[in-house]
């Protein structure tokens, strides 16, 4: 049994908005004050717009996000699917599946620092089509499906501070706008993925979904920005 089979979820809710406090009062108390600056309108933000490249960049983020939230909708279906899981075993898979949301993170930081975010965006969404052409055709081979999940997470997630530091290079004097617009596209991408998920009427499609979105990220960026691996 889970703690949302035990506790219920509104009881869970309580208990993690309850533990965020502490992360709260930390934040609070270590982030130095800086200098307020001009309000960042949304005029302001639509303006980077007309930039080509930053187009292309936040319309992989759309479609990768997007991808990545459809499947997501439907993992916990897929699993049951796939093996005799309990909610409880899914939970513990979901768990791992976040601390390699956040392995993914790092590695994608560490990788744009090094060889360059173009790299690693094309490397993170190369690596999600296969671990989705990998995962479409596994079968009902538990351990196969978990590592899948598992690189799939790290794949996605590397990523988008890759992105994030792609869309800082091309706009150096507004990051912080350019970082805004990105955040927003990023919701979009949540928001329909969510929706295509929700519309699904079989975990396959949303697969296939997510793996033609990543397909059409990864053949849009290099066509247009001549990357280089080497």
């Amino acid at each position: 049994m889970d703690m949302a089979e035990f506790m219920g979820w509104r009881a869970l809710f309580v208990l993690i908005g309850l533990l965020t406090i502490n992360p709260v009062f930390v934040v609070y108390r270590s982030v130095p004050t800086i200098k307020e600056q001009e309000p960042v309108t949304i005029g302001m933000q639509l303006s980077i717009l007309k930039d080509k490249r930053i187009v292309l960049a936040v319309a992989v983020t759309l479609f990768y996000v997007g991808g990545y939230s459809a499947l997501f909708t439907y993992l916990t279906p897929f699993l049951q699917a796939s093996a005799s899981l309990t909610i409880a075993e899914i939970s513990g898979i979901l768990l791992l599946a976040g601390v390699r949301s956040f392995i993914g993170s790092s590695i994608g930081g560490i990788a744009a620092d090094k060889k360059g975010p173009k790299f690693t965006i094309i490397a993170g969404l190369l690596l999600q089509i296969l671990m989705l052409i990998l995962l479409a055709i596994i079968g009902g081979n538990l351990i196969g499906i978990v590592s899948v999940i598992m690189i799939w997470m790290i794949a996605t997630w590397s990523t988008s501070p890759a992105q994030q530091l792609y869309l800082v290079t091309l706009v150096p004097k507004s990051p912080d706008i350019a970082l805004s617009v990105n955040t927003s596209f990023i919701q979009f991408g949540f928001a329909l993925g969510s929706g295509v998920g929700g519309s699904c009427d079989k975990w396959h499609l949303c697969i296939e979904s997510e793996l033609g979105q990543c397909c059409y990220s990864c053949s849009r960026f290099p066509n247009d920005l001549n990357i280089s691996f080497f």
